[in-house]
């Protein structure tokens, strides 16, 4: 799996010089198939022969910089053949959360989709180490609908840096009280990919939707793959359960449904995470209250949805859920044997720097 993603990346070159300097540690048990020693062939081969943008001059800047590709409004095209070209420059928030990454010391609580980021402060209260919070409309960069930029959090993630990798993918197209009426629905249980014959502003809802379903599924599988462990924070009521890719994996999970109200909220509000672990088993619970002074319909004084101001997570439910999973603060990285070290930059060639620190690609080729 980690040779195919690094054999369709888009943004090689980018993606490997940040290893300059660098230790690759694997704690596979598999000469051949290594992936810290495939990663250095890799490298050297790509430093060694470095891309340049076809029709550029070498100290010419293209007319279309990689905002303007990142800020295209085709969001669902997710085939990474037809990328920009492996010279394609990254962003700066890219590098640093890479950089975030490999500068981690035990394994991080990750939260995608993460909204207001509240649960990365609580993680990083409890003692957790952190990577940034991953949300689009916060970052625009930060765009997991955007085939390189997931390329780029599905390496951080088979790197095996993640212990919790916590998804909270928007889910509105999959809601119970968007679908619960005629004039608004857009899926069903026995449509659950989309209900037929739809408004083409609509379709295009749905497949926006699909589309986040279908990377939470790669993600979850991703993590799972990594040997670390995921959760994914839904309504209780939420259709995304039926959904093609991402519904077995959920079905399949353990869940820990809990009403915000127990929590000191004013709404009731099931809040479910289904995860990869039974450590949530203990937040499951139940409404105990009589009335709530909030109740979750019509408009907020401020002119705002009730909904829109109970989608934030409560604060001590967040706490409570960063406790459960305190067994696993401060686990150690999962990298222990193998190595190969690579050089620091500088003015010789790669080939000569290679020699003099004795390194020696694996394979055949006489490099």
């Amino acid at each position: 799996m980690f040779k195919a993603l690094c054999g369709v990346r888009p943004d090689l070159y980018n993606w490997t010089s940040g290893l300059l300097g660098s230790t690759l540690v694997c704690d596979c048990r598999f000469e051949q198939y290594c992936s810290a020693q495939f990663l250095a062939d890799t490298a050297f081969e790509v430093w060694a022969n470095p891309p340049k943008a076809e029709g550029l001059l070498e100290n010419e800047e293209p007319e279309e910089t990689h905002k303007d590709l990142l800020n295209e409004k085709d969001d669902i095209a997710f085939d990474p053949m037809q990328g920009p070209s492996p010279a394609m420059p990254w962003p700066s928030e890219w590098r640093e959360l890479v950089t975030a990454a490999r500068s981690l010391r035990t394994q991080a609580f990750w939260e995608l989709f993460a909204g207001c980021a509240i649960l990365t402060t609580f993680f990083f209260d409890a003692g957790w180490e952190v990577l940034p919070p991953v949300d689009a409309g916060k970052t625009p960069c930060f765009n997991l609908l955007n085939c390189v930029f997931l390329s780029i959090v599905l390496g951080i993630v088979s790197e095996g840096r993640v212990g919790l990798l916590h998804l909270g993918t928007p889910c509105s197209t999959f809601s119970r009280i968007l679908n619960a009426y005629l004039c608004t629905a857009l899926r069903s249980r026995e449509w659950p990919m989309g209900l037929p014959s739809l408004s083409p502003a609509k379709q295009k809802k749905v497949e926006v939707g699909n589309e986040l379903a279908n990377v939470s599924a790669i993600l979850w599988k991703a993590q799972v793959s990594a040997l670390g462990e995921v959760q994914w924070e839904l309504p209780s009521s939420s259709l995304v359960v039926h959904h093609s890719s991402a519904g077995p994996l959920l079905k399949a999970a353990f869940d820990a449904t809990r009403p915000v109200c127990r929590d000191g909220a004013p709404w009731q509000k099931y809040t479910t995470l289904k995860s990869s672990s039974r450590l949530l088993d203990s937040i499951s619970a139940v409404c105990t209250c009589s009335s709530h002074r909030i109740q979750l319909r019509g408009l907020a004084p401020d002119g705002r949805f009730w909904t829109a101001h109970a989608a934030s997570y409560w604060p001590e439910w967040c706490r409570k859920v960063a406790k459960c999973w305190d067994p696993l603060k401060g686990a150690p990285l999962r990298l222990m044997s193998k190595s190969a070290a690579l050089p620091e930059p500088q003015d010789a060639s790669m080939e000569a720097v290679f020699n003099d620190a004795n390194f020696k690609p694996s394979g055949k080729k006489d490099h």
